[in-house]
């Protein structure tokens, strides 16, 4: 192909999606015999609405994500069974970055357990 990768994720090792134009790669890491890294095709590649500007992948389902595209459109996707859902689309402005709350939900947790004394010291 000519084109290129936009974005790469990866939430657990040896599993890792890519993005190529509009469509979702997904990889398995592998050695070879002679102890090469080698990425093997996982799933059929899964085609969302245009170019395909960044992923988020987060564990435990390492093969499940979000993606944002040029079209200003979100799309939930789990790439190894093909289901891919549109989330929501930006008319007005666009989606610049993807992100996880999971940090956010563990310190806001983290604190909740000193408050009440639970926190191991």
């Amino acid at each position: 192909r000519d084109e290129v990768i936009s974005a790469l994720a990866c939430a657990q090792w040896p599993f890792l999606v890519c993005a190529v134009g509009s469509v979702l790669l997904s990889f398995v890491l592998e050695h070879d015999e002679t102890g090469c890294l080698q990425a093997v095709e996982a799933a059929a590649p899964l085609r969302l609405d245009s170019q395909v500007l960044d992923v988020q992948m987060h564990a435990p389902c390492m093969k499940e994500g979000v993606a944002s595209t040029s079209s200003n459109s979100l799309w939930y996707f789990h790439i190894v069974s093909g289901l891919r859902v549109q989330l929501q689309s930006f008319h007005g402005a666009s989606s610049r970055a993807l992100g996880s709350n999971a940090a956010w939900h563990l310190d806001v947790n983290s604190a909740s357990e000193v408050r009440e004394g639970h926190a191991d010291e």
